[in-house]
């Protein structure tokens, strides 16, 4: 009150202010005067019949401007807070029966009519009866304008009072005799106006169409009228500037039908909602955002009203082709099933049909549309177990849809087209990630079907939220086994799909899990769900997993899980539950099902490499020989069926040899013997690009030998192992029957790759009677590779693997003399000293990529001549024969070799420990002469 107080002064000097002919000081004080009204709670009443003079003076003068007209007159209105009957009668006063009023006043008593519903009511007969004289003498379209504002407030005011009267102060007063007069006024104005209105005038009469037909359709008698000016309403869908207001009036007309419970006639009905569906369906231009809400609101109230009636017309028009109507019809659903109307719930049937009809649409905005409406479906339980698989399978095709449209495009396709099959494929995986599957119907609905998309490939990028769905269905069911001895809530008809058999789970799931050590959720996934499903995939696997997982999983717990840890460990998950299983046609199948799979993963990914090490561990489980010699068979004629022929044979046949050495030495054997050989060196031992080489072979040598019984390797390791290694190799290094040095890189480390498994393979065995016959002429033959390596670059890692090879070989038997101690290290440090320095090594590299792999080849190579050194010197038991060695790699300087390179600096490269006692102990030795 004092912020007004300093602000006017005096309220009374205020008020004279009015009196002065200064418009636009009273522009100010009239916008003030509104504030200052609204917020007293009690004025004087002289004050208050003052402010009701010159505000009512000002409204009516025609002399001054239209806007300060405009605020007198909501001053007027705003006083009626204080003195009601005042101001009404102020402003009846001036609005005579036969005599065309002001338009000001005409206004005021439309505003009195809403903001004082109840004081105006009394006082609403009189107005009407005197508006009723003053239409025929209203020939101005802007007084026609503000007649249909007054038509409208009045229509609100007296709806209110009809629904609500008991809220009223007073007793009921006969509403039919108000709407008699709005009928006349109504009906006047709607054959005289509106047929030659303007744009302007019939936006006026379309704002009161709305609350006009919504009050009249109380009457049973103004009913029909009433619904036959619908059409006109609708007939006004021209101007895009006026679509709100129409929609806006037709809402409120069929919000009056509902809750006076009329039936529009069919015709009718159709028309709206054809009408309707437009303005959300308009083409080229979008329809204004707030008519599509406005037109969205209809529908809902149309589906609360008749909902088998709006289903039909959806069935109808989503028939056609039309892209925008089926993405609204779609979008109209979706909305009205998130309303939750009550009565829509029992036509789920219905609307899943509804959806199915636009389920072979390939317009990227149908399918997004249908993929969002089927989301809500799903969580608001509008699935039903007899129609609503077809829309989960369409979640995962639609995914699957996307992926092949992205991988291969169409060439005429856009940027667009690309875009939208991104935006499908990234819903339909958020769809996924939102369903809930224990939703009321839905485990009826998903088990098991669900499991049908775990094994087949195109589903792969579903599988974190494929995974979770199927844990939750299953944990759900066990906790309701725990709570009731019995559940049969998953055990439903599977229909005409077809359920992956407990082969292709385990081969599928067991190859994903992999992934876990890499931190991925789709790995925890596929674990989390072996753990839980033993009974699925065999009954006798529950026992023994229930024991094995807690331990199998706990490398997972760290924050750097070990990969091959993690690898041996499924491995060895996989042996011990075949072993318990013990049924060979079982077991037969499921190394058919990782065949099977073999095209779900890209030749380098981490899962086809653990699929074939899986694959060679379930042959060597099954004890079906022939069917093993079999596989084994088809794998070595058809390698292309593996992905990548060299990695995938070398996996599966050195695992499989754990168990079946003699098979695969076999087989190998025969396949041998079967095939011609070519004169041409490395050639494929059978015709055709994607077949076996002689290379491949000694690779799968080595890997068989590495993966042997101990047992067994060494009675067959000269002949039936390292006869046929040498033998290719030989093969492979003959030109016209002549043995030459073959600088073939990739045979040259394959060879020493093979020989190495060799080596390990027989120290391994830790038979210390056994002598390794081809021991110096396997070292001969590294020794020969290295030395063919350039002095001036390093290029390949041949230099880094012939060290490592030669470094097992030497620990084999027989033992090596002092001189091939001396020879072997002299030989190698001749062919690494010699080499520049690092930094110029990585200089001759074109880019960061090369010189990054010429840091590593130096890094390795070293370490590797370290190893090899201090192997050969620990390894030794005679005091002179160490001191021998270590002189050698002490401080020489060697032919070819610039600088002396002294023992200290070979420390940091692996060839002693720093400070170790036998370092000291050689050091202080006496050379020999």
């Amino acid at each position: 009150m004092e912020e007004y107080g300093d602000m006017f002064g005096d309220i009374n000097l205020t008020i004279g202010m009015l009196s002065k002919e200064d418009n636009i000081s009273k522009e100010d004080i009239y916008c003030h005067l509104t504030s200052f009204i609204q917020n007293t709670d009690i004025m004087d009443d002289a004050i208050v019949q003052r402010l009701i003079y010159y505000t009512s003076k000002d409204m009516r003068d025609e002399e001054i401007p239209r806007e300060l007209r405009m605020l007198a007159g909501e001053v007027l209105v705003s006083l009626a807070a204080h003195d009601f009957n005042s101001v009404m009668y102020e402003v009846q006063s001036n609005f005579r029966i036969l005599e065309l009023p002001n338009e000001f006043v005409v206004l005021a008593l439309a505003e009195l009519a809403t903001s004082y519903v109840s004081q105006s009511i009394p006082f609403m007969m009189m107005t009407l009866l005197t508006m009723q004289t003053m239409l025929r003498l209203v020939e101005d379209e802007n007084m026609r304008q503000t007649f249909c504002i007054a038509l409208e407030n009045f229509s609100k005011s007296i709806y209110k009072y009809v629904n609500h009267w008991k809220d009223f102060p007073y007793p009921k007063l006969d509403a039919n005799r108000l709407s008699d007069k709005i009928f006349m006024l109504f009906r006047y104005i709607m054959e005289k106006w509106a047929p030659q209105a303007s744009p302007m005038h019939a936006l006026a009469i379309i704002k009161a169409h709305g609350p006009t037909v919504s009050l009249l359709l109380h009457r049973e008698d103004f009913c029909e009228f009433a619904l036959s000016q619908i059409s006109w309403l609708l007939l006004q869908y021209r101007d895009k500037e006026n679509d709100f207001y129409i929609t806006q009036s037709l809402k409120q007309i069929l919000t009056a039908a509902v809750l006076y419970d009329i039936a529009l006639p069919k015709n009718l009905r159709r028309s709206v909602l054809s009408s309707l569906l437009h303005q959300i369906c308009k083409v080229p231009e979008p329809p204004i955002k707030e008519n599509k809400l406005e037109a969205s609101s209809c529908f809902l109230i149309l589906a609360h009203a008749n909902p088998v009636d709006l289903l039909d017309f959806f069935d109808e028009q989503i028939r056609s082709t039309n892209e925008a109507v089926r993405t609204g019809i779609l979008t109209l659903l979706r909305s009205t099933i998130n309303a939750e109307e009550p009565k829509f719930r029992n036509h789920t049937t219905s609307i899943e049909k509804t959806v199915k009809l636009v389920m072979g649409d390939l317009s990227v905005k149908v399918r997004k549309s249908t993929l969002l409406l089927i989301q809500t479906m799903c969580e608001k339980g509008y699935i039903e177990a007899r129609e609503g698989w077809p829309l989960i399978d369409y979640i995962f095709s639609q995914f699957a849809m996307s992926n092949r449209n992205l991988e291969n495009p169409i060439k005429s396709n856009s940027q667009e087209d690309e875009n939208g099959e991104k935006s499908v494929q990234e819903t339909s995986l958020e769809v996924l990630k939102s369903l809930d599957p224990l939703v009321i119907g839905m485990p009826q609905v998903l088990w098991p079907r669900i499991l049908t998309y775990v094994v087949p490939k195109e589903y792969t990028g579903t599988l974190d939220y494929l995974f979770n769905i199927i844990r939750i269905l299953i944990m759900a069911e066990e906790k309701k086994k725990r709570d009731i001895q019995e559940s049969t809530a998953l055990v439903v008809s599977t229909g005409a799909v077809k359920l992956p058999s407990p082969q292709q789970l385990l081969a599928r799931l067991l190859v994903i899990s992999i992934l876990a050590s890499l931190g991925q959720l789709c790995g925890a996934g596929a674990i989390g769900l072996l753990k839980i499903m033993p009974e699925i995939i065999h009954p006798k696997l529950a026992e023994m997993w229930k024991t094995r997982m807690p331990a199998l999983l706990q490398p997972l717990e760290g924050s750097n899980a070990s990969i091959v840890l993690w690898e041996t460990m499924l491995l060895q998950l996989l042996k011990e539950s075949l072993w318990k299983i013990s049924d060979v046609a079982w077991t037969s199948q499921l190394s058919r099902d990782f065949s099977l799979q073999m095209g779900s993963y890209s030749n380098s990914s981490m899962e086809k490499k653990f699929l074939w090490k899986a694959l060679g561990t379930t042959l060597a489980s099954c004890q079906d020989k022939d069917f093993v010699s079999s596989q084994i068979n088809e794998f070595l004629v058809t390698p292309s069926l593996l992905g990548d022929h060299r990695q995938g044979t070398t996996s599966i046949l050195g695992f499989c040899a754990e168990n079946h050495l003699d098979i695969v030495l076999n087989v190998l054997k025969t396949f041998q013997d079967k095939e011609k050989f070519f004169v041409n060196r490395c050639k494929g031992i059978f015709s055709g690009k994607k077949s076996l080489t002689k290379t491949d072979l000694i690779l799968i040598y080595g890997a068989v030998a590495l993966h042997a019984p101990k047992q067994q390797l060494l009675a067959r390791l000269d002949q039936d192992i390292m006869g046929q290694i040498l033998l290719l190799y030989g093969q492979c290094c003959q030109i016209l029957g002549v043995s030459v040095i073959n600088k073939d890189m990739d045979l040259q480390m394959s060879f020493t790759r093979s020989i190495t498994e060799v080596g390990i393979a027989v120290q391994d065995a830790e038979d210390q009677k056994f002598q390794f016959t081809y021991k110096e002429m396997l070292i001969g033959s590294m020794l020969d590779l290295i030395k063919d390596e350039p002095l001036n670059t390093l290029a390949s890692p041949v230099r880094w693997k012939v060290l490592i090879a030669i470094r097992y070989l030497s620990k084999l038997k027989p033992a090596l003399s002092l001189n091939d101690h001396l020879n072997i290290l002299e030989e190698n440090i001749r062919r690494l000293l010699p080499l520049p320095p690092l930094e110029k090594l990585k200089s001759q590299g074109e880019t960061d990529k090369d010189r990054e792999r010429i840091e590593f080849l130096y890094e390795r190579s070293m370490d590797a001549l370290g190893k090899l050194l201090r192997s050969m010197i620990w390894d030794n038991t005679d005091a002179q024969n160490c001191e021998e060695m270590f002189n050698v790699s002490g401080g020489t300087t060697h032919p070819g070799c610039p600088t002396p390179r002294p023992v200290c600096s070979f420390s940091g490269c692996g060839l002693f420990p720093r400070n170790s006692g036998r370092e000291k102990e050689l050091s202080k030795s006496p050379r020999k002469s």
